[in-house]
């Protein structure tokens, strides 16, 4: 599956914050949560999740960027005798993301929010043998998610603010896998630019 198609919301986001007009703010935000991930057969796994994003604001009411997350999703250390193995599996995303408030308050303002773009699922080995030789092997499949949710805006002055937020998205990989995960995440954000929409109530 060519990955390039999953990045088009992320590309569609960039163009967005490239014609940002001068009234419009910019948004950096970070922070993370718990991934749960629900397969078809087979046991729910929960895992912590990162995210990051930077975006522009519209009008006060509409965001549009770019966000990028990173999930750890397994690791294993095998011993025997002079032989060892380390393994990581983790997984990458990353794409466009558009929350719509539904209130016009800047203090608490709740949203809905789509998400979507690729992602890249990579498994890493090291090895060290009785010999003396070592070395490493790394695979990745890549594919795209998409899905949505919402929270609330919360700000707490001099431009900062925090965001809890919950999610529900398809994942798909291009070796035909796919699973479902609900995401609750927390951010933190910081929100620059025209002075008249940070005193917005």
């Amino acid at each position: 599956m060519n990955c390039i198609k999953f990045l088009k919301p992320g590309l569609a986001a960039f163009f967005l914050l490239a014609t940002v007009p001068a009234f419009s703010q910019l948004e950096v935000a970070g922070g993370g949560g718990l991934a749960s991930f629900h397969e078809q057969n087979a046991d729910t796994q929960n895992k912590g999740t990162f995210v990051a994003s930077v975006s522009g604001n519209f009008g006060h009411i509409v965001s549009a960027g770019f966000e990028y997350g990173f999930i750890p999703l397994a690791s294993a250390n095998l011993s025997s005798g002079t032989t060892s193995a380390s393994g990581t599996e983790h997984l990458n995303t990353f794409g466009g993301v558009v929350r719509v408030g539904i209130s016009p308050s800047h203090a608490i303002q709740p949203f809905v929010a789509i998400v979507g773009g690729g992602l890249r699922d990579t498994v890493s080995v090291n090895y060290t043998t009785g010999g003396g030789s070592s070395g490493s092997q790394s695979d990745s499949e890549n594919g795209g998610y998409f899905g949505g949710g919402g929270g609330v805006n919360l700000a707490v002055g001099g431009g900062f603010g925090v965001r809890p937020e919950v999610r529900y998205e398809h994942l798909s990989l291009s070796g035909g896998g796919h699973t479902n995960e609900l995401a609750v995440l927390g951010e933190l954000y910081f929100r620059f630019g025209s002075t008249h929409l940070s005193r917005h109530k």
